[in-house]
């Protein structure tokens, strides 16, 4: 099965992409949609289901990305911080912005970030401990 990465501009001129397959069996004109492995469906690409919904839910992923400051960085300045950058992700020019890589912005509370980060460790620790990967130089 060949895959092949598509990016087309909709309507609303935000620039989608997702990941597509064809089997080298079937029509080489056809693609079928590649799930994408997010929690909930893509506002992107909404007639797609996710990886969960097409019976995969060990593939489920999130990417998230976010903001870290020493730890001995004072409190006022942490939250002031935590504030802007709250208040910009959820501006209208920060969405579209991101809207045109395919990005949705979701700006969530510290202490949910904290456990997100925390979740996310547990889940690949155990991952890289079942297949015994080692890195190498």
């Amino acid at each position: 099965m060949a895959r092949f990465r598509i990016c087309s501009k909709a309507r609303s001129r935000r620039r989608s992409c997702l990941w597509a397959a064809r089997s080298a069996s079937s029509n080489p004109e056809i693609f079928v949609p590649w799930p994408p492995p997010a929690p909930r469906r893509s506002p992107f690409v909404p007639a797609v289901p996710t990886v969960r919904e097409a019976g995969y839910p060990a593939l489920e992923d999130l990417t998230w990305y976010g903001f870290f400051l020493p730890a001995k960085t004072p409190a006022n300045v942490v939250e002031k911080l935590n504030t802007v950058i709250q208040e910009t992700l959820r501006t209208d020019e920060v969405k579209s912005g991101m809207g045109k890589l395919a990005v949705e912005p979701d700006a969530i509370a510290m202490g949910d970030f904290a456990r997100l980060i925390a979740s996310e460790s547990d889940r690949w620790k155990a991952i890289v401990q079942a297949t015994g990967f080692a890195p190498t130089d």
